[in-house]
């Protein structure tokens, strides 16, 4: 191995320990492929014969994932009846639709518009007039005491 590291040639270990342990090398513009080297690791031996039937295997591997794939992407769902049918006698035909359609809030509270309800005045403006509200009730019951 180390005298196949300096000369850049590929080497390899193949065999059992003991038994048939052996080195192949291979020239750089020949390297095997991860197939080849399965083989021979198994203890087979190379031969385009061999090539082949991996070929083919590899690719009825590729056609089962992708039928597979196929087989586990998400079908729509569709309902076996419509909700609003099941439930027409609690909600009513019309009652929905009626209800469907835009709602308006109530423009009058009581006699008085909603309109007028509503606070026109800035944050600034609404801090001063609660000031000066306590500083009337406090000079009223300081009066008081007098």
């Amino acid at each position: 191995h180390d005298v196949c590291d300096v000369a850049n040639i590929l080497a390899y270990s193949f065999g059992e320990d003991e038994n048939d342990k052996h080195v192949v090398i291979f020239k750089k513009e020949y390297a095997p492929s991860e197939e080849q080297l399965s083989v021979l690791r198994n203890g087979g031996e190379w031969n385009e014969e061999i090539a082949q039937k991996l070929q083919r295997q590899k690719i009825e591997q590729i056609k089962q994932k992708d039928l597979m794939r196929c087989q586990k992407e998400k079908q729509k769902f569709i309902p076996n009846s419509n909700y609003k049918d099941k439930y027409e006698h609690l909600i009513g035909k019309e009652a929905a639709l009626e209800a469907a359609k835009k709602t308006e809030a109530n423009s009058n509270y009581g006699c008085v518009p909603s309109q007028n309800k509503k606070d026109q005045r800035s944050i600034e403006q609404t801090l001063a007039d609660i000031k000066e509200k306590k500083r009337k009730l406090q000079e009223q019951s300081a009066n008081k005491d007098d």
